[in-house]
């Protein structure tokens, strides 16, 4: 008469025959099943043995769940990251604002990684900035870049400037780039001079007029 047994019980016995099997005991088709018909008394883990296991059980619970949830606290600073490498482009739309008054005008401001020093390839980098109006011509011409005088002056404010007109009517045909050289306009790291100097304009300009300038 057959008995139930669970899948358990089971699946030892077969783990049993096989090891009897393979050490020399008897063979396959000689084997006695009758172990995996056991009552399940004679199977049960006494309860000291199965606290334990269940405490253990929980505690590996425990400590997977914590190291996920601080994985994902907000409150934990960041790691680090890592600077972005030189050639890293990235673009965000914006809205500039004409000093004449005039309405918005739609363009991209763009960033570029670049290396601070091209002869130190694994030196610091730094990021240029540039306005692009893109073109919707279907062909267009080359790219007109647009580089600010001074030195010192900042392609991405000339934009906004009485120059603007000029830029959207080449967009006509071909992106225009106004580009901030490094250190200026929304380029980082940005260098600024503070402070300020008055020449006199009652003198011939000379070296030491200016230098005697900047000194005060």
């Amino acid at each position: 008469m057959g008995q139930v047994v669970d899948a358990a019980s089971f699946a030892d016995a077969v783990r049993t025959r096989n090891a009897s099997h393979v050490n020399g005991g008897p063979s396959p088709g000689g084997c006695d099943w009758s172990i995996a018909a056991k009552p399940r008394a004679q199977w049960r883990v006494s309860l000291d043995k199965r606290f334990a296991m269940r405490h253990l059980l929980v505690t590996l619970f425990s400590a997977a769940a914590a190291t996920r949830i601080l994985a994902h606290d907000p409150a934990l600073p960041p790691a680090a990251d890592k600077p972005p490498g030189p050639g890293r482009l990235r673009f965000e739309s914006i809205s500039l604002s004409p000093r004449d008054g005039s309405a918005p005008v739609k363009a991209e401001l763009g960033h570029l990684t670049v290396l601070e020093n091209r002869s130190r390839p694994d030196g610091p980098t730094i990021e240029l900035a540039f306005v692009r109006f893109k073109t919707r011509s279907a062909h267009p011409g080359t790219p007109v870049v647009w580089l600010a005088g001074g030195p010192g002056g900042s392609g991405t404010q000339d934009a906004e400037g009485p120059i603007l007109p000029l830029f959207q009517a080449i967009a006509e045909f071909s992106d225009v780039i106004a580009l901030d050289q490094r250190g200026m306009g929304r380029s980082q790291p940005r260098l600024d001079c503070p402070g300020r100097f008055d020449l006199p304009l009652d003198r011939p300009m000379d070296r030491g007029l200016v230098l005697a300038a900047f000194r005060e």
